[in-house]
Formats: C-alpha cells, structure tokens, sequence
C-alpha cells in the first residue's frame, strides 16, 4: 500500500496523506471459528513454488481439520451440546449443604486464584464461600476434610489451591490437620463440586517412600523445604513406591515444646511444593538458576552441590528423583526464581499435627509418599 493509504488507516496526523476521519467498518459475519494446532507439521517437504502452496497447503490443512478432534474444548466441554462459561455472569453456582457440620456446593467451573482482574460476580461467591467456611465448627480429635470432585480424568490442578487458597475463612480449621483430595466422578458434566467437613483421621499407607526432615524456621519458603528434604530424603526408606502418574502425600508434624503448630496454614504450599521438587530431578537446569538457588539459600551452598542435587537422579540405590524430570526453576523478576514442581499430580494429602514422641521429637516432619 502507498504511504497515504497507511497512514489515513493508522490516524497519523504527523504523515503526510492522513486524514483524521475514522476508518470505515468493515461488515463482519456473526459468530467466531477458530483451529487449535499444537506441535504439528502441515507438510512432508517443504513447498517449492507458489503454486505448490496455494493447493496442497490447503489441502492439508483441511485434512489436519478433520483429524484434529475438537468436539471437547475447554477441559472436555461438548460445544454442540453445551456453551461453556465466557464471563461471570454465566458462571453456575449453588449451595447444597451450608452449616456449622458440613459445607457443600457445586460450580460450572473452579473457582479461579483472585488478581485485580477477577469478576464481581466471583469475587462474591467467593465471599459467600469464605463466610460459610467460618462458620464451620471443629470437632475434638477429629481434622478438616475437602474434597474437590470432577468427571474430567485429565483435569490437572494444584489440589491445595483449589481447595483453600482460592477462598479464605479456613485458617482456624486445620490447626490440628487436614486431609484434601480430588476425586473423579462419572458422568458427562462439568460441574465442580466441594465439599468441607471435620472427619476422623484416615488410616495411613504403609506403602511407599519415607523419611523426616527438621522443620525450617516460619519464614521458611520453597527452597527452604527443598534443601532440608533433599538432604534427608537420602536417609529415607523405599518400601515400595514405584513410579506413577499420581501419587498421594501423608505427613505427620510434631509439636514443639509450647504446643506450636508452626502455622500450618500459611506453611501448607510452601511445604508440599518443597516435598514434591526434592523428589524430582532437572537434567537442563541454566546455570544462572543454579547460582540463584545456591545464593538463596542460608547459609549459601557451593554452586556445584546446587547442580547435583538439582541434577542428581539414582532411585534404584537412593530415593532420589522417585518421581521424574521436571522443569524444576524457571527465571522470576530480577535475581530470583520460582519453582515448578510436578505438585498438580499429587490428588490427596494428609496433614497431621501431633505432640512429639519417642520415635518423632519435636520440629519434625515425617512425609509418606505412595502412588495411586
């Protein structure tokens, strides 16, 4: 196009040839198509002339159309049958148990992780949910049960988030434990439905991967965790943990001597995330990262140690590295990192907090960890 031309369309009034008029609009069909193509290539051999392009690209790309299967979009919405949620206002939401024994309701969707651009009409339900969470009562001896429920198979989501950080009013509830799982459900629907109750606790698995680490300080964040159980997962003891898709966490944390519960609720994703990225390996992890990491850590390890043990994978002589490869840290801000474990795998926990024993003194914590 001639400079004018462009210029007029892009309102420039420093080019010549522009014009402040608006741009004409351009009639458009109702309705809206779109194609998902991921990893996939269109051709054999590359094109060799203009010609080649214009027919069978085309062709291919009509064949790609009909082997791509779109018939379930959005986490396995049918879009013949069902017009899945775009805005707040769509969004379904009911109470089906609101008490002071037992909190219970459904959603056409998971209740997203607050910002600045989440919609009124979510910000309260979401009001309406923490306001029915404080009012649940404890009972003695028993601990918090949550469960999260779904017929979507591969829905994959940080179970801890989805279940409490998302809401609050449930900080009071898990002093002595909690115990959270998803579930899947039959049925061809989408609807989420949770559910907050005080159980007694379930019995442990006897299966599985064990060890116990000294627990940090209360400000203690992810790599905090992860060098104290990298450090005694090498101690632990493999009695049967094979790997698994998914996998399960038990965890039994003692008291200290004046009854402190080390504040579970604010330690609770801290804590699983470090559990999780010590079982996991990075064999491509930038050393930038590694030098990050090593810095963070206090007192300040040697780089090389760092690069081991994000690296180090030797489960069959120690339980190292039991559950992967993962892309462990990725960059975050300036001179930081943020860890990526594999915790959306992990689809119930148990949290225990005990006064101390023989067997377990006091600031530790004994994690299990079993596939499911």
């Amino acid at each position: 196009r001639g400079g004018a031309m462009v210029a007029r369309w892009a309102h420039n009034p420093k080019v010549a040839g522009s014009s402040p008029a608006p741009a004409p609009t351009k009639a458009r069909p109702k309705g809206r198509a779109f194609c998902c193509v991921s990893q996939c290539r269109l051709f054999k051999s590359a094109p060799t002339d203009s010609s080649h392009l214009g027919v069978n690209w085309l062709e291919d790309l009509r064949g790609l159309v009909q082997r791509l299967d779109l018939r379930e979009l959005n986490q396995g919405v049918d879009v013949g049958s069902k017009k899945w949620p775009t805005s707040a206002q769509e969004m379904e939401f009911r109470f089906l148990q609101q008490s002071g024994e037992q909190v219970q309701f459904t959603s056409s969707r998971r209740f997203p992780y607050v910002s600045s651009k989440t919609p009124q009409d979510i910000l309260g339900y979401r009001k309406s949910v923490s306001c029915a969470l404080r009012k649940l009562s404890p009972i003695p001896r028993k601990v918090l049960f949550a469960e999260l429920s779904s017929s979507n198979k591969d829905d994959y989501f940080d179970i801890e988030n989805a279940l409490f950080y998302n809401f609050s009013g449930w900080s009071a509830l898990v002093r002595n434990g909690v115990e959270f799982s998803w579930r899947q459900t039959s049925g061809a629907h989408l609807e989420y439905e949770y559910l907050y109750c005080f159980r007694s606790k379930s019995p442990l698995s006897k299966n599985g991967l064990n060890f116990t680490f000294k627990m940090p300080s209360s400000k203690a964040k992810v790599h905090d965790y992860w060098w104290a159980c990298r450090n005694a997962v090498k101690r632990g003891k493999n009695l049967g943990l094979k790997p698994a898709k998914h996998f399960g966490l038990q965890l039994t944390i003692t008291k200290d001597r004046s009854g402190n519960t080390y504040g579970l609720a604010g330690r609770m994703k801290p804590l699983l995330d470090g559990i999780v990225a010590s079982l996991q390996y990075d064999a491509r992890v930038h050393q930038t990262l590694i030098q990050r990491l090593a810095n963070k850590l206090n007192p300040p390890e040697r780089f090389e140690r760092i690069k081991i043990e994000l690296t180090q994978r030797d489960p069959a002589t120690k339980p190292l590295g039991q559950l992967g490869q993962r892309q462990l840290l990725v960059s975050h801000g300036n001179g930081s990192v943020q860890w990526n474990p594999a915790d959306d795998f992990c689809k119930e926990c148990k949290i225990w907090v005990r006064y101390p024993t023989a067997t377990l003194p006091e600031g530790n914590c004994h994690v299990g960890v079993y596939a499911l």
